[in-house]
């Protein structure tokens, strides 16, 4: 049985009221089925605030000890992944009706908000009644197969706030271990033809509807008196009178039209009962009926146009009685209309569809069909139809973009697109380094050809632009050429901080952290002594360290300078004082090696046999490129470095150099590795 769908509406309940003839079909508040030896249940929903569900409880006649059935209390299910698998595709149907957001519970306080008055109280109990899957979601359904034959009664008690009362009571139901209730046919009354459709018209019993034993009906159809009959009614059809004022209709009969059918063929139908718990009658006596149309031609109807391969296709229906159709166009309603098809007069079609070869991209057509009689004088004219053509081509994107920084902005130009349909223009700007993401800088459409960027957030960075035209339907191009500019930085960097400074061979080696700053050219270093008043610049360096070559012992004080790409200089980094001693040097490694093992360089080498070692200070140089780094400082048990970031096949130089507790360096032991087809010196000492 296909459910009923009702939206639950203030609007509509206080206009119309819907008089369900089965709501005082509760047997002592408890309806019941029986069917292949199981008794279905359902039962008036109860609306007690702190309401926890409902306990089913049976009893012999013969007996007086009810049994309670259910381990776990009926409820009403809250949660929607519940709801769903109660009531499958019905399910946002019925959490409509409390008017919760998707996907929330509907939770104590939205259920009573929406039974806050008797018509919602009883319209969902009317739905509860005739929809099983209602009666599941509220908790008002409960089915019992019991172990033997015989008279039973049931009792339904309600939990509120812990407490358990009486809610309802059923009446003695005889069960069988096979047993099955029939439920009462209906009895179609009338089958009566209409144009392409045959209405079905049928008794209502009151005595079933108060009962409950019948609450909806299904109509079946078949090409042949022997079937196969399929339903065609989509969902169930209640028996209800709709009252409004003093009319009243449905209130001993109901009816259904089943459409679109063809007229002079003969159909054959069948009527089913559906009774609360879904299940249907036996069939009804088949009748059958002939759709036929002895009217003129209607006017032609459901007209669709739409773009059809550069052209104009026009669909409509008509009347079979037509003799034939015509199709009429105009620009102007204000203006006469051009008969378009058929070509002349002395031919007549009653085909349905035609194309217009001769609309234009970008114009507006009104269309309508006439409709003609056997004589081909009498016409019947449909409704004026508006087509717009529409043009989805892409127009042109914009050309000479041009970007200028000025006064803190950057002021973007082009020029017009010269279509007669461009709406305005769209721009859209990419700050990351390729200038791929982009994100668009008018909320809406720019009707001129220049447009003001305040770029705030980051003013020092290159930005990319493009510019979009966008026709009045919409139809936007593709993105113009890139366009860059930058407003000029004037914003200096940081200062740097010095990490570290080692004695090295005959001088220092100075070590600084980087700047966070993308735009960093290079580094000025910058030294005195104690008898100096000024510091002096002695270098500058692309890297993070500098080596100053010292000829005498002392104290030197160090500080750094960083220079952005548009010159501009940081503060002084905070002086760092060393001192230098050329004495006393450690002695450098007497032997070494560098060889590949798995695809990585590993540098090996002894420990000096005379003198103190605090450890081992391990650079690498590209040979090609000369570029030269600090790999690893190594404790002095450390004789062994995996070089992880090397290639196999480029040519580097390993200089291992020994310092003391007092950071005074050896001279350099150098390694060098070559790769297999550049030589066989490839780990050897120099």
């Amino acid at each position: 049985m296909r459910k009923t769908h009702i939206k639950l509406e203030k609007a509509l309940l206080t206009s119309v009221v819907f008089i369900f003839i089965c709501n005082t079909s509760y047997a002592q508040g408890v309806l019941t089925y029986v069917a292949d030896g199981s008794v279905y249940l359902k039962w008036k929903i109860a609306f007690d605030k702190g309401l926890e569900g409902y306990d089913v409880y049976r009893k012999s006649t013969t007996e007086t000890t009810w049994k309670k059935l259910n381990e776990i209390t009926v409820h009403r299910f809250e949660k929607p992944e519940d709801i769903k698998k109660v009531m499958g595709e019905d399910a946002a149907v019925f959490t409509s009706l409390f008017k919760a957001e998707a996907g929330t519970n509907i939770t104590e306080e939205v259920f009573q908000k929406a039974v806050s008055d008797e018509n919602s109280k009883s319209f969902l109990g009317m739905l509860s009644v005739i929809n099983p899957e209602y009666g599941k979601a509220l908790g008002t359904e409960y089915s019992d197969k019991p172990e033997a034959a015989g008279n039973y009664q049931y009792k339904i008690e309600k939990v509120v706030n812990g407490n358990s009362t009486v809610w309802a009571n059923s009446s003695s139901v005889s069960v069988g271990l096979k047993t099955t209730e029939m439920i009462s046919s209906a009895l179609i009354k009338a089958a009566n033809p209409m144009n392409e459709a045959v209405e079905l018209v049928w008794d209502k019993n009151a005595a079933l509807l108060k009962s409950g034993k019948v609450v909806s009906y299904n109509v079946y159809r078949a090409e042949n008196p022997v079937g196969p009959f399929v339903k065609v009614n989509y969902q169930g059809m209640m028996p209800v009178e709709i009252s409004s004022g003093n009319q009243k209709s449905g209130a001993t009969t109901q009816n259904y039209i089943d459409r679109y059918l063809t007229n002079g063929k003969t159909y054959y139908y069948q009527l089913k009962a559906v009774n609360a718990f879904g299940f249907e009658s036996e069939a009804s006596l088949t009748v059958e009926a002939t759709p036929a149309d002895d009217r003129k031609p209607l006017p032609a109807g459901n007209i669709k146009i739409e773009p059809y391969g550069g052209r104009v296709k026009i669909d409509w229906n008509g009347s079979s009685k037509a003799s034939g159709f015509e199709v009429y166009r105009s620009e102007d309603l204000k203006k006469s209309f051009v008969k378009i098809h058929p070509v002349t007069d002395l031919n007549t079609d009653t085909s349905r569809s035609i194309i217009d070869f001769n609309a234009q991209k970008g114009k507006a057509y009104y269309y309508f069909i006439t409709s003609l009689a056997g004589d081909l004088k009498t016409k019947n004219y449909s409704d004026t139809v508006l087509f717009e053509f529409e043009d989805y081509t892409l127009p042109p994107a914009p050309e000479n973009i041009k970007a200028v920084a000025s006064n803190g902005k950057i002021i973007i130009t082009w020029n017009a697109v010269k279509t007669d349909d461009i709406a305005g223009y769209e721009i859209e700007r990419a700050a990351d380094d390729q200038y791929k993401t982009r994100f668009s800088l008018n909320k809406t459409l720019i009707t001129n050809t220049t447009f003001t960027d305040d770029p705030k957030d980051n003013s020092e960075r290159k930005y990319g632009y493009v510019i979009y035209s966008v026709r009045k339907n919409g139809i936007r191009s593709k993105a113009s050429e890139m366009i860059f500019a930058s407003l000029p930085d004037k914003t200096p960097p940081a200062a740097p901080v010095i990490t570290a400074i080692y004695p090295n061979g005959i001088g220092v080696q100075i070590f600084w952290e980087s700047n966070m700053e993308g735009d960093i050219s290079g580094y000025e270093i910058q030294r005195k002594t104690a008898n100096d008043k000024f510091f002096l610049v002695i270098g500058r360096s692309d890297s993070l360290h500098f080596k100053d070559t010292l000829q005498s012992d002392g104290e030197r004080f160090y500080q750094i300078v960083a220079i952005d790409t548009s010159g501009n200089r940081s503060p002084l980094s905070k002086a760092v004082a060393t001192s230098f001693n050329t004495t006393l040097k450690p002695f450098a490694s007497p032997t070494g090696s560098a060889l590949l093992k798995d695809e990585k360089i590993i540098i090996t080498w002894e420990k000096p046999a005379l003198g103190p070692v605090a450890g081992f200070v391990v650079y690498r140089k590209n040979i090609e490129t000369g570029k030269s780094i600090m790999l690893k400082e190594m404790k002095a048990n450390e004789l062994e470095l995996t070089d992880v970031y090397a290639l196999g096949d480029k040519s580097y130089e390993y200089r291992i150099i020994t310092f003391d507790e007092k950071g005074r360096e050896s001279p350099a032991l150098i390694v060098r590795y070559v790769p297999e087809t550049k030589g066989k010196e490839k780990g050897k000492k120099k």
